[in-house]
């Protein structure tokens, strides 16, 4: 028994620390996600509960195979989706298979690829190039920046990432970054050691996505009858442009609470302008969402009639009501509230679904309906969720406000997002620990919000604005 105890300790310590318990970590998901989240038992009885247990069940003897942490997030992630695409994920909080060995002596250092890239010509093709604009072109982000080209030396991949720019010391200008293939989704993505990791990967007209890394499109080589409106389209931050003597756009990217402060004080610099113009453009394309409060001052110009709004309930759990208890921690009001009324029904009603507030509805009738602007238009796109999906609700409610666009991503029936850390401490859960009292009435989750016009297929996002003057405004005058 000595001799055994003796071989065990021999061991490197990193080969437990690194195992890789897919199945424990499963069995952890599925019972803290069926107590806690607010979607499960509306998706369970849509769905049915057999196909839910078949599901399951082929999940959980495919973690019996898994022998790596980022095979297993993968795993987790997509049993996470059976019940609806936002609000909802499996994530690591760092690559949690990056200091793995499988022998007690170091790899091999990888060496970074080197790409003779003859940026002078290829520059002035992409400066001369002709829409529409794929996958090669500058991307950046706040550690890099990267040029893909195709690939004409490895027959084995269709294009490559290479650096043009970049803050960190163990990579240079010129070296490959990523590795695409046309076939398939997924990238070989170079990570800080150089060592390559298979990742998934999507690109639209604005970001490219490789794995949890995200890239921002340049707008550097973009032709120049489309650099006007690429440019609005690609903005980060909110911003207002007046297109013409009777037209305003607010172009708003994101809810985020960061950014209220700069749309409330957008809306005051612009007040007279926007008082006068006869039609309002509000473009929130790629806006996943952020604050209700974030729009708040973008309401009065929306506004012809009261406008009624669903409350939410929350499903009480112990968990649950940990977390609301924190987040109504930050003021004595928020402290009173909390402890006074809603955390009281909560315990009360433990295992059940409590309102946040009795009254089932809320309505917003505290404006008067401005006289100008005369028509608005407010542009979505499926990109467009959550905080987003709920002002489009409310421009639905407008007499004067046309939704023009594509169907939005539907990700607002639950909400209140709840980050827990899994018992591993590598990855962390998202769920959901509210639903909205309109469900009943109305699901939006996983269809969306239709808009009223569609824009057809064969117009590109950068033109979007082009179409809405020449099909909307222009026969409005007319």
């Amino acid at each position: 028994m000595k001799q055994v105890v003796f071989i065990l300790l021999l061991l490197p310590p990193y080969l437990h620390a690194q195992e890789c318990d897919c199945t424990s970590s499963f069995n952890w998901l599925k019972e803290t996600f069926e107590t806690n989240d607010a979607g499960f038992p509306v998706v369970i009885k849509t769905k049915g509960t057999d196909t839910y247990q078949n599901f399951s069940d082929s999940i959980a003897q495919h973690t019996k195979q898994i022998q790596n942490h980022t095979e297993c997030v993968k795993l987790l992630d997509e049993w996470t989706h059976f019940f609806r695409k936002g609000h909802v994920g499996v994530y690591y909080t760092h690559n949690p298979d990056k200091n793995s060995r499988t022998q007690g002596t170091e790899a091999p250092k990888p060496q970074p690829k080197i790409w003779p890239v003859d940026t002078t010509a290829l520059f002035k093709k992409l400066k001369d190039r002709k829409p529409p604009y794929g996958i090669c072109d500058v991307w950046y982000n706040n550690n890099y920046k990267m040029v893909v080209v195709p690939d004409t030396i490895n027959a084995q991949r269709d294009y490559v990432g290479v650096l043009l720019w970049t803050n960190k010391p163990q990579w240079k200008a010129g070296q490959v970054k990523t590795e695409f293939s046309d076939s398939g989704s997924l990238v070989n993505y170079y990570m800080a050691d150089h060592t390559p990791q298979q990742q998934s990967f999507s690109y639209s007209l604005k970001y490219l996505k490789t794995g949890n890394f995200h890239w921002t499109r340049s707008t550097e080589y973009v032709a120049p009858e489309d650099t006007a409106e690429f440019s609005i389209y690609m903005t980060e931050v909110p911003r207002i442009k007046q297109i013409n003597n009777e037209t305003v756009l607010i172009r708003i990217p994101s809810f985020s609470y960061k950014y209220k402060e700069k749309i409330d004080n957008l809306i005051a610099e612009n007040q007279p302008l926007l008082d006068s113009t006869q039609n309002l453009i509000i473009d929130v394309r790629g806006n996943g969402g952020g604050a209700d409060r974030s729009f708040k001052n973008i309401t009065p110009f929306l506004y012809t009639q009261p406008m009624k709004f669903h409350n939410i309930e929350i499903r009480s759990t112990p968990m649950n009501i940990a977390v609301y208890k924190k987040w109504f921690s930050k003021s004595f009001l928020q402290r009173v509230f909390f402890g006074l009324a809603l955390k009281r029904r909560l315990k009360k009603n433990m295992g059940e679904y409590v309102a946040m507030t009795q009254a089932k509805i809320r309505t917003i009738d505290n404006y008067d309906p401005k006289p100008y602007p005369e028509n608005v238009y407010v542009i979505a796109d499926e990109n467009c969720a959550s905080s987003t999906e709920q002002f489009l609700l409310m421009a639905e409610q407008s007499s004067k406000t046309t939704i023009v666009g594509k169907t939005t991503f539907g990700a607002i029936d639950v909400s209140n997002v709840n980050t827990v850390m899994f018992p591993n401490n590598k990855y962390r859960l998202n769920y959901a620990t509210s639903r909205s009292l309109r469900v009943s009435e109305r699901i939006i989750d996983d269809i969306g919000i239709t808009p009223e016009i569609t824009i057809p297929d064969t117009v590109p996002k950068y033109r979007w604005l082009r179409y809405i003057e020449k099909n909307l405004l222009s026969k409005k005058g007319e």
